[in-house]
Protein backbone atom coordinates (compact mmCIF):
# COMPACT_ATOMS: atom_id res chain seq x y z
CA UNK A 1 0.00 0.00 0.00
CA UNK A 2 2.84 2.42 0.91
CA UNK A 3 4.61 1.65 -2.37
CA UNK A 4 1.48 2.38 -4.39
CA UNK A 5 0.79 5.60 -2.46
CA UNK A 6 4.33 6.81 -2.94
CA UNK A 7 4.18 6.06 -6.68
CA UNK A 8 0.88 7.91 -7.06
CA UNK A 9 2.24 10.96 -5.17
CA UNK A 10 5.41 11.00 -7.22
CA UNK A 11 3.45 10.77 -10.49
CA UNK A 12 1.16 13.65 -9.47
CA UNK A 13 4.11 15.84 -8.54
CA UNK A 14 5.78 15.08 -11.85
CA UNK A 15 2.69 15.98 -13.82
CA UNK A 16 2.20 19.21 -11.81
CA UNK A 17 5.80 20.34 -12.09
CA UNK A 18 7.10 22.77 -14.71
CA UNK A 19 8.97 21.48 -17.73
CA UNK A 20 12.42 22.15 -16.23
CA UNK A 21 11.47 20.63 -12.93
CA UNK A 22 9.76 17.73 -14.75
CA UNK A 23 13.05 16.78 -16.42
CA UNK A 24 14.73 16.74 -13.03
CA UNK A 25 12.03 14.55 -11.48
CA UNK A 26 12.09 11.99 -14.32
CA UNK A 27 15.10 10.21 -12.79
CA UNK A 28 13.41 9.56 -9.40
CA UNK A 29 10.30 8.44 -11.23
CA UNK A 30 12.28 6.05 -13.38
CA UNK A 31 14.06 4.69 -10.33
CA UNK A 32 10.72 4.18 -8.62
CA UNK A 33 9.45 2.32 -11.67
CA UNK A 34 12.51 0.10 -11.72
CA UNK A 35 12.08 -0.65 -8.03
CA UNK A 36 8.43 -1.53 -8.58
CA UNK A 37 9.38 -3.76 -11.52
CA UNK A 38 12.00 -5.59 -9.47
CA UNK A 39 9.60 -6.00 -6.55
CA UNK A 40 6.86 -7.38 -8.78
CA UNK A 41 9.32 -9.66 -10.59
CA UNK A 42 10.43 -11.19 -7.30
CA UNK A 43 6.81 -11.86 -6.34
CA UNK A 44 5.99 -13.46 -9.73
CA UNK A 45 9.19 -15.53 -9.71
CA UNK A 46 8.33 -16.89 -6.25
CA UNK A 47 4.82 -17.69 -7.44
CA UNK A 48 6.26 -19.51 -10.44
CA UNK A 49 8.65 -21.46 -8.23
CA UNK A 50 5.72 -22.51 -6.02
CA UNK A 51 3.88 -23.63 -9.18
CA UNK A 52 0.93 -21.35 -8.64
CA UNK A 53 -1.68 -21.68 -11.37
CA UNK A 54 -1.19 -19.09 -14.13
CA UNK A 55 2.08 -17.80 -12.65
CA UNK A 56 4.01 -18.73 -15.83
CA UNK A 57 1.74 -16.64 -18.06
CA UNK A 58 1.90 -13.69 -15.65
CA UNK A 59 5.69 -13.97 -15.42
CA UNK A 60 6.01 -14.00 -19.22
CA UNK A 61 3.63 -11.03 -19.56
CA UNK A 62 5.46 -9.06 -16.88
CA UNK A 63 8.83 -9.95 -18.43
CA UNK A 64 7.73 -8.61 -21.82
CA UNK A 65 6.32 -5.45 -20.25
CA UNK A 66 9.46 -4.94 -18.08
CA UNK A 67 11.78 -5.26 -21.07
CA UNK A 68 9.85 -2.70 -23.07
CA UNK A 69 9.72 -0.30 -20.11
CA UNK A 70 13.47 -0.68 -19.57
CA UNK A 71 13.97 -0.01 -23.27
CA UNK A 72 11.99 3.23 -23.04
CA UNK A 73 13.87 4.36 -19.90
CA UNK A 74 17.27 3.65 -21.44
CA UNK A 75 16.19 5.36 -24.65
CA UNK A 76 15.05 8.38 -22.63
CA UNK A 77 18.57 8.66 -21.14
CA UNK A 78 20.22 8.11 -24.58
CA UNK A 79 21.60 4.77 -23.50
CA UNK A 80 19.96 2.74 -26.31
CA UNK A 81 19.53 3.70 -29.96
CA UNK A 82 16.02 2.15 -30.21
CA UNK A 83 12.55 3.64 -29.97
CA UNK A 84 10.65 5.14 -27.05
CA UNK A 85 7.30 3.52 -27.97
CA UNK A 86 8.14 -0.06 -27.11
CA UNK A 87 6.36 0.01 -23.71
CA UNK A 88 2.97 0.35 -25.37
CA UNK A 89 3.57 -2.96 -27.16
CA UNK A 90 4.73 -4.53 -23.94
CA UNK A 91 1.64 -3.23 -22.17
CA UNK A 92 -0.55 -4.65 -24.97
CA UNK A 93 1.08 -8.08 -24.63
CA UNK A 94 0.69 -7.83 -20.86
CA UNK A 95 -3.03 -6.96 -21.08
CA UNK A 96 -3.72 -9.67 -23.69
CA UNK A 97 -2.04 -12.37 -21.63
CA UNK A 98 -3.68 -11.18 -18.41
CA UNK A 99 -7.07 -11.17 -20.19
CA UNK A 100 -6.35 -14.66 -21.48
CA UNK A 101 -5.49 -15.82 -17.97
CA UNK A 102 -8.65 -14.21 -16.56
CA UNK A 103 -10.72 -15.86 -19.30
CA UNK A 104 -9.23 -19.25 -18.46
CA UNK A 105 -9.88 -18.66 -14.77
CA UNK A 106 -13.42 -17.51 -15.46
CA UNK A 107 -14.21 -20.47 -17.74
CA UNK A 108 -12.87 -22.88 -15.14
CA UNK A 109 -14.92 -21.12 -12.47
CA UNK A 110 -18.05 -21.42 -14.63
CA UNK A 111 -17.31 -25.09 -15.34
CA UNK A 112 -16.75 -25.69 -11.63
CA UNK A 113 -20.04 -23.92 -10.88
CA UNK A 114 -21.86 -26.06 -13.43
CA UNK A 115 -20.27 -29.20 -12.01
CA UNK A 116 -21.24 -28.12 -8.51
CA UNK A 117 -24.78 -27.40 -9.70
CA UNK A 118 -24.98 -30.84 -11.32
CA UNK A 119 -23.72 -32.48 -8.13
CA UNK A 120 -26.21 -30.51 -6.04
CA UNK A 121 -29.01 -31.53 -8.43
CA UNK A 122 -27.91 -35.15 -8.18
CA UNK A 123 -27.72 -34.96 -4.40
CA UNK A 124 -31.13 -33.30 -4.29
CA UNK A 125 -32.58 -36.01 -6.53
CA UNK A 126 -30.99 -38.71 -4.41
CA UNK A 127 -32.26 -37.02 -1.25
CA UNK A 128 -35.76 -36.88 -2.75
CA UNK A 129 -35.59 -40.58 -3.62
CA UNK A 130 -34.38 -41.39 -0.12
CA UNK A 131 -37.16 -39.31 1.43
CA UNK A 132 -39.73 -41.05 -0.78
CA UNK A 133 -38.27 -44.47 0.08
CA UNK A 134 -38.27 -43.71 3.81
CA UNK A 135 -41.81 -42.34 3.52
CA UNK A 136 -42.90 -45.54 1.80
CA UNK A 137 -41.21 -47.60 4.53
CA UNK A 138 -42.95 -45.57 7.23
CA UNK A 139 -46.31 -45.95 5.46
CA UNK A 140 -45.75 -49.70 5.18
CA UNK A 141 -44.82 -49.90 8.85
CA UNK A 142 -47.85 -47.79 9.75
CA UNK A 143 -50.10 -50.07 7.66
CA UNK A 144 -48.61 -53.17 9.30
CA UNK A 145 -49.13 -51.63 12.74
CA UNK A 146 -52.71 -50.72 11.82
CA UNK A 147 -53.34 -54.29 10.67
CA UNK A 148 -51.87 -55.63 13.90
CA UNK A 149 -54.12 -53.29 15.89
CA UNK A 150 -57.12 -54.45 13.89
CA UNK A 151 -56.09 -58.06 14.48
CA UNK A 152 -55.78 -57.45 18.21
CA UNK A 153 -59.14 -55.69 18.25
CA UNK A 154 -60.70 -58.58 16.35
CA UNK A 155 -59.18 -61.10 18.74
CA UNK A 156 -60.41 -59.15 21.75
CA UNK A 157 -63.88 -58.80 20.24
CA UNK A 158 -63.93 -62.51 19.42
CA UNK A 159 -62.92 -63.39 22.96
CA UNK A 160 -65.60 -61.10 24.36
CA UNK A 161 -68.22 -62.61 22.06
CA UNK A 162 -67.17 -66.12 22.99
CA UNK A 163 -67.52 -65.45 26.71
CA UNK A 164 -70.86 -63.69 26.33
CA UNK A 165 -72.18 -66.41 24.04
CA UNK A 166 -71.13 -69.21 26.39
CA UNK A 167 -72.91 -67.52 29.29
CA UNK A 168 -75.87 -66.77 26.99
CA UNK A 169 -76.63 -70.28 25.72
CA UNK A 170 -75.06 -72.61 28.27
CA UNK A 171 -76.95 -71.25 31.27
CA UNK A 172 -80.35 -72.80 30.37
CA UNK A 173 -79.19 -76.38 29.64
CA UNK A 174 -76.98 -76.38 32.73
CA UNK A 175 -79.95 -75.34 34.85
CA UNK A 176 -82.05 -78.11 33.29
CA UNK A 177 -79.34 -80.70 33.88
CA UNK A 178 -78.95 -79.55 37.47
CA UNK A 179 -82.71 -79.85 38.12
CA UNK A 180 -82.94 -83.38 36.69
CA UNK A 181 -79.87 -84.56 38.61
CA UNK A 182 -81.16 -83.09 41.86
CA UNK A 183 -84.49 -84.84 41.33
CA UNK A 184 -82.71 -88.17 40.87
CA UNK A 185 -80.29 -87.66 43.78
CA UNK A 186 -83.04 -86.52 46.18
CA UNK A 187 -85.06 -89.65 45.44
CA UNK A 188 -87.93 -87.76 43.84
CA UNK A 189 -87.70 -90.07 40.83
CA UNK A 190 -88.24 -93.68 41.92
CA UNK A 191 -89.36 -95.44 38.76
CA UNK A 192 -86.54 -96.95 36.71
CA UNK A 193 -88.16 -95.92 33.41
CA UNK A 194 -88.47 -92.32 34.54
CA UNK A 195 -84.81 -92.28 35.68
CA UNK A 196 -83.73 -93.54 32.25
CA UNK A 197 -85.85 -90.85 30.56
CA UNK A 198 -84.29 -88.16 32.75
CA UNK A 199 -80.80 -89.49 32.02
CA UNK A 200 -81.49 -89.48 28.30
CA UNK A 201 -82.62 -85.87 28.52
CA UNK A 202 -79.43 -85.02 30.43
CA UNK A 203 -77.36 -86.88 27.84
CA UNK A 204 -79.11 -85.02 25.01
CA UNK A 205 -78.47 -81.68 26.72
CA UNK A 206 -74.80 -82.52 27.23
CA UNK A 207 -74.37 -83.47 23.56
CA UNK A 208 -76.14 -80.30 22.52
CA UNK A 209 -73.83 -78.26 24.75
CA UNK A 210 -70.81 -80.05 23.31
CA UNK A 211 -71.87 -79.22 19.76
CA UNK A 212 -72.62 -75.65 20.78
CA UNK A 213 -69.19 -75.18 22.36
CA UNK A 214 -67.52 -76.57 19.22
CA UNK A 215 -69.53 -74.18 17.05
CA UNK A 216 -68.71 -71.25 19.31
CA UNK A 217 -64.99 -71.94 19.26
CA UNK A 218 -65.01 -72.41 15.50
CA UNK A 219 -66.96 -69.20 14.96
CA UNK A 220 -64.60 -67.29 17.27
CA UNK A 221 -61.55 -68.64 15.40
CA UNK A 222 -63.11 -67.72 12.07
CA UNK A 223 -63.79 -64.17 13.26
CA UNK A 224 -60.23 -63.88 14.57
CA UNK A 225 -58.85 -65.18 11.22
CA UNK A 226 -57.10 -68.02 13.04
CA UNK A 227 -58.55 -70.85 10.93
CA UNK A 228 -56.08 -72.07 8.26
CA UNK A 229 -57.47 -72.32 4.74
CA UNK A 230 -56.21 -74.77 2.09
CA UNK A 231 -56.75 -72.87 -1.13
CA UNK A 232 -57.09 -74.57 -4.48
CA UNK A 233 -58.30 -73.52 -7.92
CA UNK A 234 -61.37 -75.30 -9.28
CA UNK A 235 -63.95 -74.67 -11.97
CA UNK A 236 -67.20 -73.25 -10.62
CA UNK A 237 -69.45 -76.01 -11.99
CA UNK A 238 -67.21 -78.76 -10.56
CA UNK A 239 -67.23 -77.04 -7.16
CA UNK A 240 -71.02 -76.77 -6.98
CA UNK A 241 -71.47 -80.37 -8.17
CA UNK A 242 -69.22 -81.53 -5.32
CA UNK A 243 -71.16 -79.41 -2.83
CA UNK A 244 -74.49 -80.66 -4.17
CA UNK A 245 -73.67 -84.40 -4.23
CA UNK A 246 -72.39 -84.57 -0.64
CA UNK A 247 -75.83 -83.70 0.82
CA UNK A 248 -78.02 -85.44 -1.74
CA UNK A 249 -78.74 -88.51 0.39
CA UNK A 250 -79.43 -86.43 3.49
CA UNK A 251 -82.05 -84.37 1.66
CA UNK A 252 -83.71 -87.24 -0.21
CA UNK A 253 -83.92 -89.27 3.00
CA UNK A 254 -86.30 -86.56 4.25
CA UNK A 255 -88.55 -87.32 1.24
CA UNK A 256 -87.76 -83.98 -0.41
CA UNK A 257 -87.04 -83.09 -4.00
CA UNK A 258 -83.40 -82.05 -4.53
CA UNK A 259 -82.32 -80.49 -7.86
CA UNK A 260 -79.30 -78.74 -9.33
CA UNK A 261 -79.18 -76.13 -12.13
CA UNK A 262 -75.95 -74.73 -13.60
CA UNK A 263 -75.92 -71.52 -15.67
CA UNK A 264 -72.65 -70.59 -17.39
CA UNK A 265 -71.49 -67.40 -19.08
CA UNK A 266 -70.80 -67.10 -22.81
CA UNK A 267 -67.18 -68.27 -22.45
CA UNK A 268 -67.94 -71.21 -20.19
CA UNK A 269 -67.43 -71.68 -16.48
CA UNK A 270 -64.91 -69.58 -14.56
CA UNK A 271 -62.35 -70.81 -12.06
CA UNK A 272 -62.50 -69.89 -8.39
CA UNK A 273 -59.98 -70.24 -5.57
CA UNK A 274 -61.57 -71.84 -2.52
CA UNK A 275 -61.04 -74.10 0.45
CA UNK A 276 -63.43 -76.86 -0.60
CA UNK A 277 -63.87 -78.37 2.88
CA UNK A 278 -64.63 -75.00 4.48
CA UNK A 279 -67.06 -74.18 1.68
CA UNK A 280 -68.68 -77.61 2.18
CA UNK A 281 -69.33 -76.56 5.76
CA UNK A 282 -70.94 -73.27 4.71
CA UNK A 283 -73.02 -74.95 1.98
CA UNK A 284 -74.01 -77.75 4.38
CA UNK A 285 -75.21 -75.22 6.97
CA UNK A 286 -77.42 -73.54 4.35
CA UNK A 287 -78.82 -76.87 3.13
CA UNK A 288 -79.39 -78.06 6.72
CA UNK A 289 -81.21 -74.82 7.46
CA UNK A 290 -83.43 -75.36 4.38
CA UNK A 291 -84.13 -78.98 5.33
CA UNK A 292 -84.89 -78.01 8.91
CA UNK A 293 -87.70 -75.63 7.97
CA UNK A 294 -89.13 -77.43 4.92
CA UNK A 295 -91.91 -79.97 5.48
CA UNK A 296 -91.68 -83.52 4.12
CA UNK A 297 -92.62 -83.63 0.44
CA UNK A 298 -91.18 -80.17 -0.19
CA UNK A 299 -88.33 -79.25 -2.49
CA UNK A 300 -84.83 -77.82 -2.18
CA UNK A 301 -83.34 -76.37 -5.34
CA UNK A 302 -79.69 -75.46 -5.87
CA UNK A 303 -78.89 -73.05 -8.71
CA UNK A 304 -75.49 -71.71 -9.71
CA UNK A 305 -74.93 -68.76 -12.05
CA UNK A 306 -71.50 -67.83 -13.45
CA UNK A 307 -71.19 -64.41 -15.13
CA UNK A 308 -67.42 -64.51 -15.61
CA UNK A 309 -66.59 -62.20 -12.70
CA UNK A 310 -68.10 -64.33 -9.91
CA UNK A 311 -70.21 -67.39 -9.22
CA UNK A 312 -73.48 -67.12 -7.29
CA UNK A 313 -74.98 -70.19 -5.63
CA UNK A 314 -78.64 -70.09 -4.49
CA UNK A 315 -80.29 -72.61 -2.15
CA UNK A 316 -84.10 -72.29 -2.28
CA UNK A 317 -86.66 -74.19 -0.21
CA UNK A 318 -90.45 -74.42 -0.10
CA UNK A 319 -90.76 -73.83 3.63
CA UNK A 320 -92.76 -71.18 5.43
CA UNK A 321 -90.28 -68.39 4.63
CA UNK A 322 -88.95 -65.51 6.69
CA UNK A 323 -90.73 -62.30 7.59
CA UNK A 324 -89.24 -59.15 6.03
CA UNK A 325 -88.60 -57.47 9.40
CA UNK A 326 -86.38 -60.39 10.45
CA UNK A 327 -84.08 -60.31 7.41
CA UNK A 328 -81.49 -57.81 8.81
CA UNK A 329 -80.82 -60.11 11.80
CA UNK A 330 -80.83 -63.51 10.11
CA UNK A 331 -77.01 -63.91 10.23
CA UNK A 332 -76.61 -62.70 13.82
CA UNK A 333 -75.44 -65.14 16.47
CA UNK A 334 -78.15 -67.06 18.26
CA UNK A 335 -80.85 -65.33 16.24
CA UNK A 336 -83.72 -67.52 15.05
CA UNK A 337 -86.46 -66.13 12.88
CA UNK A 338 -89.10 -67.82 15.00
CA UNK A 339 -88.83 -68.86 18.62
CA UNK A 340 -91.31 -71.67 18.06
CA UNK A 341 -89.26 -73.00 15.13
CA UNK A 342 -86.10 -72.79 17.26
CA UNK A 343 -87.63 -74.83 20.01
CA UNK A 344 -89.10 -77.36 17.59
CA UNK A 345 -85.88 -77.95 15.69
CA UNK A 346 -83.24 -77.22 18.35
CA UNK A 347 -81.63 -74.43 16.35
CA UNK A 348 -79.08 -72.18 18.04
CA UNK A 349 -78.61 -69.63 15.29
CA UNK A 350 -74.89 -70.34 14.76
CA UNK A 351 -74.97 -72.19 11.43
CA UNK A 352 -75.70 -69.10 9.36
CA UNK A 353 -73.10 -67.04 11.29
CA UNK A 354 -70.45 -69.69 10.58
CA UNK A 355 -71.45 -69.81 6.89
CA UNK A 356 -71.18 -66.01 6.70
CA UNK A 357 -67.66 -65.98 8.18
CA UNK A 358 -66.47 -68.75 5.81
CA UNK A 359 -67.85 -67.05 2.69
CA UNK A 360 -66.44 -63.66 3.66
CA UNK A 361 -63.04 -65.28 4.28
CA UNK A 362 -63.17 -66.22 0.57
CA UNK A 363 -63.64 -62.56 -0.35
CA UNK A 364 -67.31 -63.20 -1.12
CA UNK A 365 -70.67 -62.22 0.30
CA UNK A 366 -73.75 -64.02 1.59
CA UNK A 367 -77.38 -63.00 1.87
CA UNK A 368 -81.02 -63.94 1.71
CA UNK A 369 -83.61 -63.03 -0.92
CA UNK A 370 -86.97 -62.09 0.47
CA UNK A 371 -90.12 -63.77 -0.81
CA UNK A 372 -93.67 -63.57 0.42
CA UNK A 373 -94.38 -65.58 3.61
CA UNK A 374 -95.35 -69.15 2.84
CA UNK A 375 -93.41 -69.22 -0.46
CA UNK A 376 -90.09 -70.44 0.85
CA UNK A 377 -86.69 -68.89 1.42
CA UNK A 378 -83.65 -68.40 -0.85
CA UNK A 379 -80.17 -68.04 0.60
CA UNK A 380 -77.26 -67.24 -1.70
CA UNK A 381 -73.51 -66.77 -1.54
CA UNK A 382 -71.15 -65.18 -4.04
CA UNK A 383 -67.49 -66.16 -4.66
CA UNK A 384 -65.28 -63.97 -6.92
CA UNK A 385 -63.79 -65.65 -9.99
CA UNK A 386 -60.08 -65.67 -10.71
CA UNK A 387 -58.71 -63.30 -13.33
CA UNK A 388 -57.75 -64.92 -16.63
CA UNK A 389 -54.01 -64.63 -15.89
CA UNK A 390 -54.56 -66.34 -12.48
CA UNK A 391 -56.92 -69.09 -13.65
Amino acid sequence: MLLCAAGALLGMLTLAAEAGLFAGMAVPLHLYILFGILYGSVIFIKAFMHKREGSGIILFACGAFVLTVLNDILFAHDLLPTSDRMSRYGLTVFLVLISLLLSIKLSRLIASGESLTARLTELNSGLHDKVMARTAELEAANLAMRKQNEELSRLELSRSHLLSNISHDLGTPLTTIQCYLEAILDGLVTEEGQKIRYLRIIHSKVRSMDRLIDDLFQLSRLEARQVPFKWQSIRSDELVRQLFVRYELDVRSKEMEYTLTLNKNGRGFSRVEVDIERLHQAFGNLVANAVKFTPSGGAIRVEMSDDGSSMVCRISDTGRGIRSEELPFIFDRFYTASKSRSEAHGGKGLGLSIAKEIVESHGGSIGVEWTEPGKGTTFFFRIPALAEDEA
